[in-house]
């Protein structure tokens, strides 16, 4: 006879029915403990929460033969986080970044905003690469401004003199 039903015999009658129990009657399938649903069958997803912890995995649902939560699945990437500012990294965590754009800019024009394994930093752009120095050109060397020389080589220089 199935969990969620009783027998009902009816006086007079030969034959015997099966009635359904009360809704959210307890019950068991496949030794887990449910309840009974209008259908006559025994939920053992019933009470069963498969909402997500980690705000960077989706709900889960019940797996009705085990009553237990299917595997969670990884938020897309750049899926907001709701504690901060930060951004899912498609493997089910939250990090600072996941591309560089998604970093604050330093303000130094000598520097770039990188974004390496989910933390913002910046990089500093190659030697010689042009800057503004106090209003004049200047160039970049080591992540730092400074004025540029008149010329640097031989081959930089218009009157071929000497530099």
């Amino acid at each position: 006879m199935h969990d969620c039903t009783d027998p009902f015999c009816p006086p007079a009658s030969a034959t015997c029915d099966a009635r359904l129990r009360p809704i959210d009657s307890d019950c068991q399938k496949n030794d887990k403990d449910g309840k009974c649903d209008s259908l006559g069958t025994c939920d053992i997803c019933a009470g069963v929460d498969c909402a997500s912890t980690n705000e960077c995995k989706e709900d889960s649902s019940c797996n009705a033969t085990t009553g237990t939560c299917n595997p969670f699945d990884d938020k897309p990437a750049n899926t907001p986080c709701d504690s901060d500012a930060s951004v899912c990294d498609g493997s089910g965590n939250c990090v600072e970044c996941t591309i560089a754009s998604q970093c604050p800019d330093d303000a130094n024009q000598c520097t770039a905003s990188a974004c390496d394994a989910g933390q913002c930093g910046q990089n500093n752009l190659p030697d010689r690469s042009t800057c503004s120095f106090n209003g004049g050109a200047g160039e970049c060397q080591g992540g730092v401004c400074v004025e540029a020389p008149d010329c640097t080589d031989n081959g930089d220089c218009d009157d071929l003199n000497v530099c």
